[in-house]
């Protein structure tokens, strides 16, 4: 009996590990270069992209009067992030994208639960060296995209309506043509007063200037620094950094 006993319990315990590595693999992710970073879906936000200017004019906003006990963040003239109760999200968001005025409506995710990035309708990429132009023309008509801005740095791509920006970009890197594939995320940056706890930071005065003296005699100029600390750059990383300078005009 007790034999049993321990074979049912590695059973459950096998069937427990295989579910969870299940939705492991169903978790959203994006690339950032050729490592994944996997986000957390809000089970309360989405992201919903317009076709024309709806800001100025909220009565002409699809479901208007559904959304009038809802929050809304304006991100641009045409973008929005809308909150409400989780028990709403999936019936709404089924019906919001059966609008005519409607380009895309998607999920806002975390990273960490510290930073919020909603996906619409564009992603950035950039192609390797030795892709050739016929190799990425023919990416492009495979997913019928449309090139919205080409610089030396990314070139900005919108999806079809209705189309999943995050899927698509996904499957560029996967393609091995691309150097990086990811969504033109829309994040809210916060501020934070972080002085980390790296005991090098002290010598680093381009981010945070007090004056220090520095052990060769030589001192820096009191606030003769770009601010990293007031402005959030060191608590959000990298990360932020990268998603502002592919981004940026």
């Amino acid at each position: 009996m007790k034999k049993n006993n321990i074979v049912i319990g590695a059973l459950l315990l096998l069937i427990l590990v295989i579910m969870g590595f299940a939705n492991f693999n169903e978790q959203k992710f994006y690339y950032a270069y050729n490592e994944k970073v996997y986000l957390n879906e809000l089970d309360n936000k989405v992201i919903v992209r317009y076709k024309q200017n709806k800001k100025s004019d909220k009565s002409m906003i699809s479901l208007s009067s559904e959304l009038s006990n809802k929050q809304i963040e304006w991100k641009d003239d045409s973008t929005c992030i809308i909150t409400m109760d989780a028990s709403e999200k999936g019936m709404f968001k089924d019906r919001i994208l059966q609008q005519m005025d409607v380009k895309s409506c998607n999920p806002v995710f975390s990273i960490n639960a510290v930073l919020e990035m909603g996906v619409t309708d564009e992603f950035l990429v950039k192609f390797n060296e030795n892709v050739s132009q016929t190799e990425i023309e023919k990416l492009h008509t495979k997913y019928g995209v449309i090139v919205v801005k080409t610089t030396e740095l990314y070139q900005l791509i919108k999806v079809p309506d209705g189309q999943d920006a995050l899927d698509i970009a996904n499957k560029y890197q996967e393609s091995g043509l691309t150097r990086f594939s990811h969504p033109n995320f829309i994040s809210k940056e916060e501020l934070h007063q972080l002085i980390p706890n790296d005991p090098y930071f002290v010598n680093q005065f381009s981010l945070n200037n007090t004056g220090q003296v520095f052990t060769d005699g030589h001192w820096g100029a009191n606030d003769a620094d770009i601010d990293a600390r007031k402005h959030g750059l060191l608590r959000k990383g990298i990360t932020i950094f990268l998603l502002l300078y592919w981004t940026r005009d």
